[in-house]
């Protein structure tokens, strides 16, 4: 067994979902109607729902998932299809844990289905005993996590709504620039950074700097040291400069970042008038 955090993607109608904590995705028919019984003996209530179907990627059939909530998937041989739609739930428009059940899967199909966003791998499955008990930390575990979870998707909308040169001024107030750096970095005037820091500030819903810092927090928005990672300029081939030659773009931030790219371009063309 593994624990690995997920999220989710479901694969039955809206009206069964209400029904039960657990939708039980199998192949085998026969087999999930089986641990569908199994589970009903430990006191879990659970459903079947076509193991290949793509029909409930809606949000809104998301939002009858009754919350807390667990996937449970029949592994297949190969482990191929199943890692597919353990994929596919996890990255569904809401967060649903899951677990993937199968007697002796290799330790290559394990790591698979863990990667693709399964939480648990159950291998005992003939008592019932261990599916149970993996199923009830499934849902304790998607009911602890569901806040945050929350918080998380609203944040992540909220950065996706800003425009690509906001993004730019995001990861630059992230990474303590003042809006002077961030126009000499970006070839703009101050005036341009603080309208784009305007703008972002009123789509991302914040007013202070400490929130911006507690959306990128909740977004798991990566700013690093220095300057973002973003297209400011485009970087010159190794054909562009000769060995030891030192490019504009490639000071320190503790010398004052990148060039504008007016005053790059010149340089370039300084050196070809110079050959």
């Amino acid at each position: 067994m593994g624990v690995f955090t997920a999220r989710s993607h479901p694969t039955c109608g809206p009206r069964e979902m209400k029904t039960a904590p657990i939708t039980v995705l199998d192949p085998d028919v026969d087999r999930g109607r089986r641990i569908v019984g199994a589970l009903a003996l430990a006191e879990l209530s659970a459903n079947t729902s076509p193991f290949d179907s793509n029909a409930t990627t809606s949000k809104a059939e998301f939002s009858a998932l009754t919350e807390p909530h667990c996937f449970l998937v029949g592994i297949t041989v190969p482990v191929t299809r199943a890692v597919e739609v353990v994929n596919r739930i996890a990255r569904g428009p809401r967060p649903v844990t899951i677990v993937a059940y199968g007697s002796h899967p290799t330790v290559e199909g394990v790591v698979a289905l863990m990667r693709a966003g399964a939480h648990d791998v159950v291998t005992r499955i003939d008592d019932g005993h261990s599916l149970a008990s993996s199923v009830r930390a499934a849902l304790e575990h998607d009911r602890e996590v569901l806040p945050r979870r929350r918080r998380s998707i609203d944040a992540r909308r909220r950065v996706e709504s800003l425009s690509r040169r906001e993004r730019q001024v995001f990861g630059y107030v992230l990474s303590g620039y003042s809006p002077r750096r961030m126009g000499e970095a970006l070839g703009v005037s101050v005036k341009t950074i603080e309208a784009h820091r305007a703008n972002l500030m009123k789509k991302a819903g914040c007013k202070t700097v400490v929130e911006i810092v507690q959306l990128a927090s909740d977004a798991e928005f990566q700013a690093t040291n220095g300057p973002p990672q973003v297209e400011i300029v485009a970087a010159p081939t190794s054909g562009d400069r000769k060995a030891g030659d030192r490019d504009p773009g490639d000071r320190s931030p503790l010398d004052g970042g990148p060039s504008p790219p007016r005053a790059k371009s010149s340089r370039r063309s300084t050196r070809s008038a110079k050959g």
